[in-house]
Order: C-alpha cells, then sequence, then structure tokens
C-alpha cells in the first residue's frame, strides 16, 4: 500500500516541483524539490498517510513549522514555508525547509565508527548553540539523537545541523482540532534509549534538562560506538526503557575507549542522571563542563552557547508568547519559569512594588499618628490612650500553580517479553504503537 500523499514531479500548491525522495522515516518522507521561479534546491517533507495524517498528527506537525519559524541559529534547520496542498480530494500539511547535504551522525558512526574525543565533543557543543537559542525562547526539541544531528556541508567545512523539531515543546499555545489547547498530557512519544525516565512519565513531564540527558546519550554513542542504555542484542523494548526507568549505570566508557579522560566521563555520566536535578542545569552548564575537551576552538564555541542563550532569554521576555511552567519529577516543587530563568514580567514587579509601598506607607502614616498625640498630651498619653500592637505581612500574597495531580504515577506500559522486571515499565511491542493516548517511537533510524 502505497503510503505516500506526493510523489516525484508533483507540483505543490502551484510553487514547488518535486525532484526526488531523499528520506523517509516511520512519520513523514522528505523530498528534495525547486521552486518554479527562484533558484536553488529546498527540502519538502510531508506526513505519511498510514496512521500519520490525523487531526492530532496535523497539530503536531504545525507545532514543528511554527518552532522552525522561530529558530534563527545557523546550527538548526531553517523553516522557511509551511502550507496545504490539495490532492486526491484531501488537504495534505508540508513544511519547506533548507536542503543540506551531508550525512547524519547516527549513520557516519555506523559506517566509520567512534569519533575522536575532540570532534564528538565539538559537535555536541554546537549541538548546544542551537538548543540554547531554542531553550532560551521556551521550546523543547525531545527527540535528540544522532539521526537527528545532521553533519552539512559548507564549502571547505562542514557544521552540525539539529533537525526534526516534531516533537517540540513551545511556550506558545497552539489550538487542536477541537479548538482547545494541545496539551501532551498521557502521549508517550520519542526514541527508546535516548528518552530519560520523566519523559518515559510522558511529554507533559519533560524539561530542559531531558534535551541534556539526550545529548549526553549521543556523545556516550559519539565516543564509543554504543548506546548506553540499549538496545543490545536480544533486547525488546521493555529491556531498554526498563535500564532508563530503573537507573540502571550504563556500561563503562572506559570498557571500549581507555583514552577517554576521566573528567569526560563525569560529565557525561552526571548528565545521564535518574533525576533531572541532578543533570546540569542548562544547556550553558552542559556546555562549559565541555570546554576542556573539546579542539582548540571549543573556548569560542562556548561563549557563542552563552551569548545565544542571553539574546534568546532576553527575546522572549520581550515577546508576547511569555514562560512556561518546568516541572522537575520528583518531590521537589515545580519551577515555574521560562527556560531561561526570565525575571519576573513588569505587571507582576509593579504588584509586588505597590504592596510594599502601601505596607510602608502605612507604618510611617500610624508612627507620625503616635508621635502627634505624644506630643500634645505628653507622658500622660500611655495612660489615656491605648496603643494598638503593630501587625505587618512579612511578604505580599504568593499565587502557586497547582494541577490535579502534582506527582503523577508512572504511566503503565505493557510489557515486551515474559522475561521483563516487573519494575520495568513495560511497552505494547518493539514497533511504533499509537493509541489514543500514547505513541511510541521504536525506530532508531526514524529521521522524521
Amino acid at each position: 500500500m502505497n503510503d505516500l500523499c506526493a510523489e516525484t514531479g508533483d507540483v505543490i500548491d502551484n510553487k514547488y516541483v518535486l525532484l526526488r525522495q531523499i528520506g523517509k522515516g516511520g512519520m513523514g518522507v522528505v523530498f528534495e524539490a525547486k521552486h518554479k521561479e527562484l533558484p536553488g534546491k529546498v527540502a519538502i517533507k510531508f506526513l505519511l498517510m498510514t496512521g500519520w495524517n490525523g487531526p492530532t498528527e496535523q497539530q503536531r506537525f504545525l507545532r514543528e513549522a511554527h518552532a522552525g519559524r522561530k529558530l534563527e541559529s545557523e546550527f538548526s534547520v531553517r523553516v522557511t514555508d509551511f502550507g496545504k496542498f490539495f490532492k486526491r480530494g484531501e488537504f495534505f500539511p508540508y513544511i519547506v525547509m533548507e536542503y543540506l547535504e551531508g550525512k547524519n551522525l547516527g549513520d557516519l558512526v555506523e559506517v566509520a565508527g567512534p569519533l575522536s574525543v575532540s570532534v564528538a565533543v565539538d559537535y555536541i557543543l554546537q549541538a548546544c548553540i542551537a538548543l540554547a537559542e531554542a531553550h532560551g525562547k521556551g521550546i523543547l526539541h525531545r527527540d535528540l539523537k544522532p539521526n537527528n544531528l545532521f553533519l552539512a556541508n559548507r564549502v571547505g567545512t562542514a557544521i552540525i545541523k539539529v533537525l526534526d523539531f516534531g516533537l517540540a515543546k513551545d511556550a506558545a499555545t497552539l489550538m487542536g482540532s477541537d479548538g482547545k489547547p494541545m496539551t501532551d498530557t498521557g502521549m508517550i512519544a520519542g526514541t527508546p534509549g535516548y528518552m530519560p525516565r520523566e519523559q518515559l512519565r510522558g511529554l507533559s513531564h519533560t524539561c530542559r534538562q531531558t534535551d541534556i540527558f539526550s545529548l549526553a546519550v549521543c556523545l556516550y554513542y559519539f565516543l564509543t560506538g554504543i548506546r548506553p542504555f540499549g538496545p543490545f542484542e536480544g533486547d525488546e523494548l521493555a529491556d531498554v526503557t526498563g535500564r532508563v526507568w530503573n537507573g540502571e549505570p550504563p556500561p563503562l566508557m572506559q570498557t571500549f575507549r581507555p583514552d577517554i579522560p576521566l573528567g569526560l566521563v563525569n560529565v557525561v555520566i552526571g548528565a545521564l542522571a535518574k533525576d533531572p536535578v541532578d543533570r546540569p542545569p542548562s544547556i550553558v552548564d552542559f556546555a562549559r563542563a565541555l570546554v576542556s575537551y573539546g579542539s582548540a576552538d571549543a573556548a569560542r564555541m562556548v561563549n557563542i552557547v552563552e551569548r545565544t542563550a542571553k539574546a534568546a532569554s532576553e527575546a522572549a521576555a520581550n515577546s508576547d508568547d511569555g514562560g512556561i511552567t518546568i516541572k522537575n519529577n520528583d518531590n521537589r516543587q515545580p519551577e515555574t519559569a521560562d527556560l531561561a530563568r526570565t525575571p519576573p514580567t513588569p505587571s507582576q514587579t509593579r504588584s509586588r512594588c505597590t504592596i510594599r509601598i502601601a505596607t510602608i506607607a502605612g507604618v510611617v502614616a500610624l508612627l507620625t499618628m503616635i508621635l502627634v498625640l505624644i506630643s500634645q498630651y505628653g507622658s500622660d498619653f500611655t495612660e489615656k490612650v491605648p496603643v494598638p500592637p503593630l501587625v505587618m505581612s512579612a511578604t505580599p500574597p504568593v499565587l502557586v500553580e497547582s494541577s490535579a495531580s502534582s506527582h503523577p504515577q508512572p504511566l503503565p506500559l505493557a510489557s515486551a517479553s515474559a522475561s521483563a522486571s516487573s519494575s520495568r515499565p513495560p511497552s505494547a511491542s518493539p514497533t511504533r504503537v499509537q493509541t489514543k493516548k500514547t505513541t511510541q517511537n521504536v525506530s532508531d533510524n526514524n529521521k522524521f
């Protein structure tokens, strides 16, 4: 059965001519194309028709387009257009992106083997630049893996491009097909082995440390050629997710690469911590921890990470999108801030200042009244006028956002093998499965 909504030779919206198919994954397909009037090539992405072109999937496709249009870093793939084209009596959405030539790092390591320490670290630092902008603007990637880190050829050089923001979490609210805000409650999506424990609970529990965990898995793989949590030979899906869920330590990196510095090993293991609050608090901190192990250009790249994060945070603070609530998935209080810890909004600051000024003015007025009475009645004042006790509020009232379930329980998954531990979160099957509530992506080669 043909699951493609487009084919070579199709003209999309009377603007783009499809030249050839260049990639296909579990959810979508990408074509090389050209504009009918403008020079140069573009890449156009479509959803597959088989099971992935419903209203919910189209809304998430739209989310990817929105996230891509907000990102301007040269280390993120550029989204230039979005629309729907009519074919076979239906409308199909598409995303137009910059055309890249090169190879994703998953295929590169699979063919050529592990990378040198400095090269692997440099590639991760370039990805950190892209994520510094995304996090600063309130966007989480949530599907980082080697196949989504693309080594794009440039004249005389090559740079890393972060692809596929299809699972991106954006601070801006998107509306679902039912006219209500679209949420991720109850949905699991991502690539097993690269998803941390909080993501196995559901996409609504992800935070910026989720992306840091996934990047650390990528770095481990680039250095050793081994995925720290599998899949290993004979593994089922439950085995992979169980290792992550139970916080099992990955195999020692020195077993595969004795030349890896111990300090770098500690950075990677720290970023793979089971609890997100035990990982580096931001992508900037993660980049700083790696700087000593990169090339001579690593310090310059970390400086770009820092400046990019600051600029993106300031831009987000001045935008209309506001911030988002980042939940730490443990017993601690959730952190209510945008991804770059932006300060309170001007209206919040003015409100707090007004309360404090009013309190101070009241105290001053009361003291003034007491002094006037003392000057009028003299020493008999204490006998004639009883002074009421002075009560002050130490702080203005604080509004706390609450939810029906502050500490949600792990979402149960059906076990994929009889031998899987009962403490592991089971899965429906070792293939991509979608129900009304859950979605699993188990294809390590899924680029989309």
